[in-house]
């Protein structure tokens, strides 16, 4: 058998168009190179990842077109819901211009604003107040509010800007969602799955409850931080992911950390990842434990 001969050094470690490769067509069909987006190629082991993808569109893309939504958010790392949109990627043009439209692809004709666009992961996106901004019209309230802790939270931007940006904006699609996502926001949130709970609790009338505030003793020594805590019930929710279940070490420290809790009069209520799917049983959990 024939040994493949090796790409040349100007494309062996990156993305490149098919019709400009210096090499034959014949080489450009071999197995070792991605062939996912069209009109491409990539050295490859494996699947691309989101940003290698996007990469390889942009070399196809006229350089006055970027990306948005879902991608953009994957892209900076905003959290979204789990398997949401995760094949297509989105790509805008400024508007009038007709938006794009071929395989892999989900097309935007936007007006797009000064200061609304940023390189990242070596690509054009939209900056996360943007992005936000386009996920009005695309997610919930608690998907959104996720969104929006996690810019706060990592200080990507304010709730101030977010709110000036909004406020700028002339498409009003998505803008009542938008104004009430802001107003639940929390810069204390710290993972998506908390801020859905806080949502939840939020929709259902209860009490406003303290975000990741420590609790202490009566000398104020650090006993625990639960995510979320009614005070006047003395009850904490805390949400705990597989991993919580998985890794015994984990595990005990979290039933050491619910006695802690306990022993100052703070009773736990953990959450997994099914409550969140049917919250009206949920919320009648936490009232059951307030009655009790």
């Amino acid at each position: 058998m024939t040994a493949r001969k090796p790409l040349p050094e100007s494309i062996a470690h990156r993305g490149f168009l098919s019709r400009e490769a210096p090499v034959p067509r014949s080489r450009l069909r071999a197995s070792d190179l991605d062939h996912t987006v069209r009109g491409t190629r990539l050295a490859a082991d494996g699947p691309l990842d989101l940003p290698q993808r996007c990469r390889l569109f942009a070399l196809r893309m006229p350089s006055v077109h970027w990306f948005s939504h879902e991608t953009a958010a994957r892209l900076q790392g905003l959290p979204l819901p789990p398997g949401r949109d995760r094949t297509a990627v989105h790509i805008a043009v400024p508007a009038p211009a007709r938006s794009p439209h071929a395989a892999g692809i989900r097309g935007h004709s936007q007006h797009i604003e000064s200061g609304d666009l940023r390189r990242f992961a070596g690509v054009v996106v939209t900056t996360p107040v943007r992005t936000w901004l386009d996920l009005g019209t695309r997610l919930g309230l608690a998907d959104l509010v996720a969104v929006g802790d996690h810019i706060i939270h990592h200080r990507l931007a304010t709730v101030a800007q977010l709110r000036m940006a909004l406020e700028a904006r002339s498409d009003r699609r998505g803008r009542a969602l938008l104004h009430h996502a802001l107003d639940l926001l929390s810069d204390r949130a710290e993972s998506p799955q908390e801020s859905i709970l806080r949502v939840l609790v939020h929709q259902a009338g209860l009490p406003e409850p303290l975000v990741n505030v420590d609790v202490r003793d009566e000398v104020g020594r650090f006993v625990a931080r639960p995510d979320l805590r009614f005070e006047e019930w003395g009850i904490a929710l805390e949400y705990l992911g597989d991993y919580h279940r998985t890794d015994p070490a984990q595990w005990r420290r979290e039933g050491s950390r619910r006695a802690d809790l306990a022993s100052h009069g703070v009773r736990v209520l953990e959450v997994f990842a099914p409550d969140l799917l049917d919250p009206e049983a949920l919320i009648k959990k936490i009232l059951r434990l307030a009655r009790a």
